[in-house]
């Protein structure tokens, strides 16, 4: 479903997937979305004028994860494979296999992708050879949430508990047991880290220091 924000009513609504869509994503600067589903395809629109341009096959199995960078998407499925699209040929530029489990979240920078799966791990690979770069292990649950930056990547798990790293060396920098059910939400930015609870409560720290609990985060129901 589209909709004017200016005039609050519903443009255009876009048909094509036969299950239920997990995960989508508007290009920056581009009229295109882009969207996943459990009918393990990934659609492109077209949002200005309401169509589908193309239907990208490769995953078996459910998409639950996508994040775009430019004109590429890379997707994380049920099916343990991440996948790297250019979303203006369609074609699979790449295909990232070493997950165990389940995939439930990626995030992508341009250079690196980052997944992290219901194997309680975290990976990062390198975009343009397919390489793994690191296996990230710290969580005792699926790792449901990630945020990348050049210099640091961030993970929520179902364990209620986020970790970040430095990069390139992959370093533990904070271990936050952020909250007491799942982590459903995170974003951080050159200051702060904000996350999101399954336990209704938002949570954030400074990244300047290693917050504690409850020293260091404020919190909000």
């Amino acid at each position: 479903l589209i909709g004017d924000a200016g005039v609050r009513h519903c443009i255009y609504v876009l048909q094509g997937h036969t299950s239920t869509v997990r995960c989508l994503k508007v290009l920056h600067n581009r009229p295109i979305a882009v969207s996943g589903s459990r009918d393990a395809t990934l659609r492109v629109w077209d949002v200005q004028k309401g169509r589908m341009l193309k239907v990208l096959r490769g995953h078996t199995q459910s998409i639950r994860a996508l994040d775009a960078y430019g004109n590429q998407v890379v997707t994380g499925s049920y099916d343990c494979t991440c996948r790297l699209w250019d979303v203006d040929t369609g074609e699979c530029l790449q295909v990232f296999r070493g997950h165990f489990h389940q995939i439930y979240s990626v995030a992508y920078d341009g250079v690196r992708i980052a997944s992290g799966g219901l194997d309680t791990t975290v990976r990062l690979w390198d975009a343009h050879t397919g390489q793994c770069l690191a296996l990230l292990q710290g969580h005792t649950a699926l790792v449901c949430q990630l945020q990348l930056s050049p210099t640091l990547l961030a993970t929520g798990g179902a364990d209620g508990r986020v970790i970040t790293f430095s990069l390139p060396s992959y370093t533990v920098q904070h271990r936050i047991a952020a909250h007491d059910s799942s982590v459903t939400s995170l974003q951080f930015d050159d200051q702060f880290l904000v996350t999101g609870g399954n336990d209704g409560r938002v949570r954030c720290g400074t990244l300047a220091r290693a917050p504690r609990r409850p020293a260091g985060i404020t919190s909000a129901t």
